[in-house]
């Protein structure tokens, strides 16, 4: 089941099962933030990224930052079996879009969303894989990015 069209052009529901909440399944209706660090590890290291670096060190309940620094820009085939661990846990993609050498997945699962970012080296700036989740049914202002 298709939840947008490739480039990100236009969307539909991201939740699972045609836009209800009670349409995930029950284990996955209220997943943890250590839940989903645990899932972005596992994925990681299916593609070879052992490293990650908890950006921030926040402890926020809603909101979840990882990234792996590879030297260069990160292995596409590497990049591949990172989203396809993370489907196989239960994350549905949602969208994929490709810019300028950089590619964007958006998954869902549960109550959380999830961005994973592969980036090429852009001159001084070095390419690396970043996730970046949010718990959607979180009510810290700080958390959604609400000023």
């Amino acid at each position: 089941m298709r939840r947008g069209r490739e480039g990100g052009a236009g969307s539909t529901s991201p939740r699972p099962g045609g836009g209800t909440a009670s349409a995930a399944p029950a284990k996955d209706r209220a997943l943890s933030r250590d839940t989903v660090r645990r899932d972005v590890r596992v994925a990681a290291a299916a593609g070879g990224f052992d490293r990650l670096d908890s950006r921030g060190r926040t402890s926020a309940a809603c909101r979840m930052i990882a990234a792996a620094l590879p030297e260069g820009a990160p292995d596409p085939a590497a990049v591949a079996k990172v989203v396809a661990e993370l489907r196989a846990q239960g994350w549905e993609k949602v969208f994929r879009k490709p810019e300028d050498g950089d590619v964007t997945w958006f998954l869902t699962r549960g109550n959380w969303s999830l961005y994973v970012f592969a980036r090429a080296d852009a001159g001084s700036t070095p390419g690396g894989l970043t996730f970046s989740g949010l718990r959607l049914d979180c009510s810290t202002p700080a958390a959604t990015g609400s000023p």
